[in-house]
């Protein structure tokens, strides 16, 4: 059969072509062989093991440190106590006793027993503990011998290497301890006195160990727990009942109670080494002169006090720390890192984490495990709203009496103000909620609504671009602007710089905005009606700029859902408050699944903001009472088998071969 030239070229051109889409076929085969999967390995979360939140249990100074015992580790400070770091963190173990005992060796008192650190705390090592339950109290007496309180004495001849029994004389019932012992003192002649806090009558009271004897005696039960203990210039004081101070001058032998107007409930008391007597009491703070007869009150309510080696007084109050040089005249706040466990926001710089809070804020080195913190910022203020960093310039909101955007061109090292208060002038009510900017363009969110500055903050506008008292705001890569209203719980959009805006409605009201990694997707958190299990509570997300909205909270359980959160790898995180749980849920392909992220978190922990670095490799959380949490992001990358690689090269190979075989044969053959 004769075939014509065109029909020829018609026929090889459309061989070619098919030949190609077989190459190009083959080529996808392989590729669809490798991992493009946007899934995650296992989320689970480490703590920073800071910022602080912490009660603090106890107290040391040294000439060098001071060291605090907490429900959080041991912390220490070589400033005197502005700044505190970890040396021995812990979220399981409450240091509840701390000792010196000289050559620069420390002894811890926990629910652990005794452990012994011979570099300043660096390293720990857990000493046998002679009797079971927590170790209330630890005291050095005259001749360098350390003791332990609990359900029982201890006692130690060689800086806590080893210790021994000393219970006889104390109270038992066949063979089982009944003594608690949370206090000791000792008086100028050697003799040892131990209160007990028991809760059985027959255990209660002050007993004492001669000088040179192994057997304690009752000196008085007090028919109650002893709450109080310390000498003082030869008089024996003690706090029975709580509300009673009493005083021995004769070692014991008889007592006469100290009747003041000011001691009720008195929690502690101790002898200054300035010859002064300090009581914590349901009044406050108390210091005497002059044997307890007349007080003075120094400070208000406090948990625990201690004493450095130069006399200067340290009170906490739960997280709280203050200082005084002058016997009370004066305190300061200090050791502000350790009190920023509940965190109200996250910003992360390309050098430092920053945690922040009411009191101020606290900053996590990339270099470093030890936070640092400081208890003010910017002009004296503690309390930040947002940040928003932009070709190396950072801008943030404060919230002050006048309202201000602060910025700083140096990484946060110096701020100054960027022109003009916010209008109108002088209200607390436009302090800045949110920022975003748009080229020299800064949007800000208040109370007052939403307000536009087209010099980067140096002069604002006398009226709102919206009058809507306003939260969230975010702008995406088409240039609309969303946000949340604070007043119609609708999210408003507009697309001229706030000339024009559209409302929505998403059920209920709306928590949160964010913008997806794509820079174009806005995401939703909404709060549902936690009575009505059928109630459209979730997640929503919007691809046109406002246009529609399409509910992807499927599986997510009925909830206010307080913020939503793209990160920069694509994994989508939200966080579901209800009565009976909270709970952080993660999504990797959109919000189409969800499954819960808590692995790692304290059980039923709030999360009060969410955060990552400038690479997306660590993504933060800030908690209600716990610190900062962090996962390091690991996508789950299935590899190929070496099988499966030799398969598809192969199946390239081939096809290349046949391509070239068959146009030579076909072209010879024509």
């Amino acid at each position: 059969m004769h075939l014509s030239s065109s029909y020829l070229q018609y026929f090889m051109s459309g061989l070619k072509k098919l030949q190609t889409k077989c190459l190009i076929l083959s080529f996808c085969l392989v590729s669809g062989l490798l991992p493009t999967s946007n899934s995650y390995a296992e989320i689970a979360w480490e703590t920073t093991y800071g910022p602080v939140g912490a009660t603090i249990e106890s107290f040391l100074s040294q000439s060098q440190y001071i060291y605090l015992g907490t429900s959080s580790g041991l912390y220490r400070s070589y400033n005197k106590g502005q700044s505190f770091s970890a040396v021995y963190p812990s979220n399981s173990e409450v240091i509840t006793a701390l000792l010196d005992v000289g050559e620069d060796i420390i002894l811890r008192g926990s629910s652990r027993g005794i452990a012994r650190s011979i570099d300043g705390g660096e390293s720990w090592e857990q000493t046998q503990n002679p009797f079971q339950g927590k170790i209330h109290v630890l005291f050095k007496d005259s001749r360098g011998f350390a003791y332990a309180g609990g359900k029982g004495v201890v006692v130690s001849k060689d800086n806590g290497k080893t210790w021994k029994l000393i219970n006889k004389g104390l109270p038992d019932f066949l063979g089982a301890t009944l003594i608690d012992i949370h206090m000791f003192t000792e008086d100028s002649q050697g003799n040892i006195y131990a209160g007990s806090g028991a809760s059985s009558r027959e255990a209660r009271g002050l007993y004492k160990l001669p000088n040179g004897s192994d057997s304690w005696g009752l000196v008085n039960n007090f028919n109650t727990k002893i709450t109080g203990l310390t000498y003082l210039e030869g008089t024996l004081y003690v706090v029975h009942a709580g509300i009673t101070l009493a005083k021995s001058e004769d070692n014991g032998e008889t007592w006469t109670e100290i009747n003041t107007l000011y001691i009720s409930k008195l929690n502690g008391l101790k002898a200054s080494i300035n010859n002064e007597l300090l009581a914590i009491t349901s009044y406050g703070f108390l210091k005497s002169r002059n044997q307890g007869k007349d007080w003075v009150k120094i400070n208000s309510i406090v948990s625990g006090f201690g004493e450095d080696v130069n006399g200067d007084i340290y009170v906490s109050r739960n997280e709280l720390l203050y200082k005084t040089v002058d016997r009370g005249n004066s305190w300061e706040l200090i050791g502000t890192n350790l009190y920023l466990s509940k965190i109200n926001y996250l910003y992360t710089s390309k050098a430092s984490l920053f945690a922040f809070n009411a009191f101020g804020f606290s900053e996590l080195k990339n270099d470093s495990n030890d936070w640092q913190g400081y208890s003010k910022f910017i002009g004296g203020v503690s309390h930040y709203t947002d940040f928003l960093e932009q070709n190396n310039v950072i801008y943030t909101g404060i919230v002050t009496r006048s309202p201000f955007i602060y910025k700083s061109l140096d990484g946060g090292s110096t701020w100054g103000a960027t022109g003009e208060m916010i209008p109108p002038l002088n209200e607390k009510s436009s302090v800045p909620h949110t920022l975003i900017l748009k080229g020299n363009d800064l949007f800000v969110s208040t109370r007052n609504g939403v307000f536009l500055s087209s010099d980067n903050g140096r002069t604002w506008g006398d009226n709102p671009i919206l009058i809507d008292g306003t939260g969230d705001i975010v702008t995406n890569s088409a240039g609309a602007i969303f946000v949340v209203s604070t007043l119609d719980t609708r999210v408003k959009v507009t697309r001229d710089n706030g000339k024009n805006w559209r409302e929505e409605y998403l059920g209920s009201k709306v928590n949160d905005l964010t913008v997806g990694s794509n820079k174009k997707t806005v995401y939703a958190s909404v709060k549902g009606n936690l009575l009505d299990s059928a109630s459209y509570d979730g997640i929503y997300k919007t691809s046109d700029n406002g246009g529609t909205w399409e509910f992807i909270g499927n599986g997510l359980p009925s909830a206010d859902y307080k913020f939503i959160f793209s990160s920069k790898k694509g994994l989508l995180f939200t966080f579901a408050s209800h009565i009976n749980f909270n709970k952080l849920f993660v999504s990797s392909n959109g919000g189409k699944n969800w499954q819960e992220a808590v692995n790692g978190l304290p059980t039923n922990i709030k999360i009060n903001y969410i955060a990552e670095d400038e690479n997306g490799e660590n993504i933060y959380l800030a908690t209600e009472g716990a610190g900062v949490f962090k996962w390091p992001v690991q996508l789950d990358t299935k590899p190929v088998s070496n099988e499966t690689r030799k398969g598809s090269l192969n199946i390239i190979f081939l096809s290349i071969y046949f391509y070239f075989l068959f146009n030579f044969r076909f072209v010879t053959k024509l």
